[in-house]
């Protein structure tokens, strides 16, 4: 007998899957039509890097869109299913009342947000070099991030030691 959460992840999985896999020849086209996509920083800055890399100019970027949105639309889904049609079933399926989702949830949606800020400041040449957003910008935010998230396991949900799975019994 499989066990109910077992079923549950493995329905999101899948679901996941399939919607991404369905909505990704409208996100490339759309991407490749409005020219959304990867630019190449000029010779002079990085010479090597950009005669490497010349046949990805063009390359449609944001691709992260794809993942973020049918995760989001996924919980938002199995959320309002549960609000619109309350049996038991569909009110299992919702795993947006736990305490515990909100901070991966909340940790993909801020991170996606920042992706797809330098993707566009990539795409528009703008910033440093016309590269986007600086690399010790993004490490500064993405460490923000875990250190909102670290505070949170430690002050919301009261973990306190560090596990390890595997390594530390």
């Amino acid at each position: 007998m499989i066990n109910f959460e077992v079923f549950k992840v493995m329905t999101f999985a899948t679901l996941s899957f399939a919607i991404a896999w369905a909505w990704l020849p409208l996100l490339y086209r759309y991407l490749r039509t409005h020219k959304l996509g990867k630019q190449i920083r000029d010779e002079w800055y990085a010479p090597i890097f950009a005669k490497l890399h010349k046949d990805k100019a063009g390359t449609p970027t944001m691709g992260g869109i794809l993942i973020w949105a049918t995760t989001l639309g996924i919980a938002l889904g199995a959320y309002y299913l549960s609000v619109f049609i309350p049996n038991d079933f569909f009110t299992r399926l919702n795993f947006l009342t736990r305490s515990q989702v909100f901070l991966p949830l909340g940790a993909l949606i801020v991170s996606a947000l920042i992706g797809a800020c330098d993707d566009y400041l990539n795409i528009r040449k703008i910033g440093p070099i016309g590269g986007g957003l600086r690399m010790r910008h993004r490490l500064f935010l993405y460490t923000a991030i875990a250190l909102v998230g670290a505070w949170w396991f430690y002050s919301k949900l009261g973990w306190d030691i560090l596990h390890v799975p595997f390594v530390l019994e």
